[in-house]
């Protein structure tokens, strides 16, 4: 069956049971997901400290007032007691401190999250957040969305690491409302904001099979102007056949600040070559691929009575993938994957509470070899080969807008919303989430929650494809990538 003879007709969902069946889950893919009613308790018993993963403080004869923690998993800084859903906060002394020498290891170890490593290094990993897949989280960098809309396989390949991270934040459970379509089960928030002070740092690691990694990074600030920049490159032969990957990355932030507006941008770009040893098939162990992702943002703040947000984003992932390393022409994929989009959004704070209003606009499109319509167009080469050509595209986008209002009093948080989704039609997702603190160190979280998510239509055609095969042969083709 052709893809360009499938027909993919929009159809909003509405969940209400498992069905038990092994490919239920594909047959929700390619339509708006509307999961309704969801409600759940959750009570915490541990100390907040260790909740929060907050600083400790220590005692010098006098009580010491601290600067609470201000968390970005709300669209606009919070302080974290102003969370209602509190997420795990893991600070630079943390990050620091942390024997692991890369970022998948670290958040190895963190609660709710499942790091499925398929590299050493950084090199590739799946993320998952309460058992949900990796395409349903979100991957913030300073408040910008840089999940990839092909697959979330390519969630991590990322120009920042361990060592150039300055603060992670982890919010478990459904996000959708407020970050977006893609935190349908949470989000990992990662903050690189320039350094207020002038400072600069080198390392060296060498270990066996040819490993090293060179990396380095400074912040210098001119006047109003926060600058940090951080490169590095690792490179291995590999522990075994075909596990070898070399890597370059190079990560820029700058913050201009006044006493009316900030500015802000960064930009990426991470280069990663690796051996995929058994990462698809074990039929075909020596398979290759190669990601080029760059990415970019400017963001615009001012306001005090209501507070303004603006920001503009990029993104372009290069992915190609070999089944046969030593022999490409075997079977091959080629796809070059752009993000673009723009947010707003308003904060104001009155006597009903924080009240805050979002809009969102995001252009995803493809072009590629296998994924995606047929182009009878016009055809663009690939960049990594002489002979394959982007003859297949897809695009979307929508539009999102979100208001939400946000009121605590003493123990008792109190938060609703609404989000409307335009994508092929409109649709409304409503949420309230409630919370409720006893004791010190006992909290109550009861919400109900309306979620949605933007699935590919790519995806969907692609595994509708596969499972017919697998029903007629009883054996799955080695050379397909339902991912692809």
């Amino acid at each position: 069956m052709r893809q360009k003879n499938l027909r993919l007709e929009k159809r909003l969902v509405h969940f209400s049971h498992w069905t038990h069946k092994a490919y239920a889950s594909f047959c929700s893919i390619g339509k708006i997901i509307k999961i309704c009613v969801l409600a759940d308790t959750l009570m915490i018993g541990a100390t907040q400290a260790k909740c929060s993963n907050l600083i400790d403080t220590v005692q010098v004869g006098g009580n010491i007032d601290i600067d609470e923690v201000i968390v970005a998993t709300d669209r606009t800084p919070v302080t974290f007691t102003q969370m209602v859903l509190q997420p795990v906060v893991i600070s630079t002394r943390q990050l620091d401190a942390a024997p692991q020498q890369s970022l998948t290891d670290f958040l190895e170890y963190t609660p709710s999250l499942d790091i499925r490593q398929r590299g050493l290094n950084d090199v590739q990993a799946d993320l998952s957040i309460r058992g949900g897949s990796t395409d349903q989280n979100a991957i913030i960098i300073n408040k910008i969305n840089f999940s990839d809309p092909q697959t979330g396989h390519n969630n991590f390949a990322l120009p920042i690491d361990l060592g150039n991270t300055q603060k992670i934040e982890i919010v478990s459970g459904a996000q959708s409302r407020i970050l977006g379509t893609n935190a349908l089960n949470g989000a990992v928030c990662f903050s690189t904001l320039a350094d207020t002070t002038n400072s600069a740092s080198a390392s060296l690691t060498y270990g066996d099979f040819g490993l090293y990694k060179l990396s380095a990074a400074g912040s210098l600030k001119i006047r109003k102007l926060n600058n940090f920049l951080t490169a590095a490159k690792s490179h291995s032969d590999g522990y075994t056949e075909n596990t070898d990957y070399d890597i370059q990355t190079i990560y820029y932030n700058g913050v201009f600040k006044t006493n009316k507006f900030s500015i802000n941008a960064q930009f990426g770009l991470s280069d990663k070559k690796f051996g995929s040893n058994g990462f698809y098939t074990l039929s075909y162990p020596t398979q290759y691929e190669e990601n080029l992702l760059t990415l970019g943002s400017i963001g615009f703040q001012t306001g005090r009575l209501v507070k303004i947000d603006a920001n503009v984003y990029g993104r372009r992932l290069r992915d190609y993938y070999v089944l046969v390393r030593n022999n490409p022409n075997l079977y091959q994929n080629h796809h070059l994957t752009d993000v673009s989009g723009s947010n707003l959004g308003f904060e104001t704070n009155t006597i009903i509470g924080r009240t805050t209003l979002n809009f969102e606009y995001r252009n995803e499109s493809i072009l590629s070899n296998r994924l995606g319509y047929e182009n009878t167009s016009r055809h663009k080469r690939a960049r990594t080969s002489d002979s394959i050509y982007y003859d297949h595209h897809y695009r979307r986008e929508y539009f999102t807008t979100a208001l939400n209002n946000k009121f605590t009093a003493n123990r008792f948080s109190f938060s609703a919303g609404l989000a409307m989704l335009n994508y092929k039609g409109t649709e409304f997702f409503p949420g309230i989430d409630l919370s409720y603190t006893p004791l010190r160190n006992l909290k109550l979280h009861p919400h109900l929650k309306y979620q949605a998510q933007v699935c590919s239509h790519l995806r969907y055609a692609r595994l509708k494809s596969t499972l017919l095969f697998q029903k007629h042969s009883k054996r799955r083709d080695p050379t397909d990538r339902s991912r692809r």
